[in-house]
């Protein structure tokens, strides 16, 4: 064998020993799963089950003397009840639902059509807020926080808090 070929070899070899190592680069990570999941927290974790999924990396959130943690590193903010997890809120445009919408996105409602009831029919509602607006999507789950008529933030809750 060439020294050429060898010293290829050897780095892809390089090269997949690391990939291996560092575990799947699985677009899971990043998945909204409406009334499910955001990225690798789920709806009824425990705290201990965040603090694993996300490596220990949460601090406890500024505000209400409510369970509330930050997951800067994930963009993400858990509300936490009865020790486990009931809301999940993510400011990541790397966050993206199956259909491919997430923070960031400019067309918010083609996300409420496709999101809200699998774009069956219109099952949302609109709430004003400080910033701009939310549209609740009671049957998914979901929650489209919306300014300036671009998504900056999506929740997920479980869809029977919302009925």
């Amino acid at each position: 064998m060439s020294p050429g070929r060898q010293s290829i070899q050897t780095v892809v070899g390089i090269f997949l020993a690391v990939a291996l190592a560092a575990g799947p680069s699985s677009s899971a990570s990043f998945a909204v799963e409406p009334g499910k999941r955001i990225g690798p927290v789920a709806i009824g974790m425990t705290e201990h089950e965040v603090l694993n999924a996300v490596g220990g990396r949460m601090r406890p959130a500024q505000g209400p003397a409510r369970e509330v943690l930050e997951i800067p590193a994930h963009g993400l903010t858990v509300w936490l009840s009865t020790e486990r997890v009931i809301r999940i809120r993510t400011t990541n445009a790397a966050h993206k639902t199956q259909s491919g919408y997430g923070p960031g996105d400019e067309n918010w409602t083609r996300a409420r059509q496709a999101l809200c009831n699998g774009g069956v029919s219109e099952a949302s509602a609109v709430h004003m807020t400080a910033a701009g607006f939310e549209v609740r999507c009671p049957f998914a789950g979901l929650v489209l926080e919306v300014s300036r008529d671009r998504i900056v933030g999506l929740v997920v809750l479980p869809s029977e808090r919302l009925r």
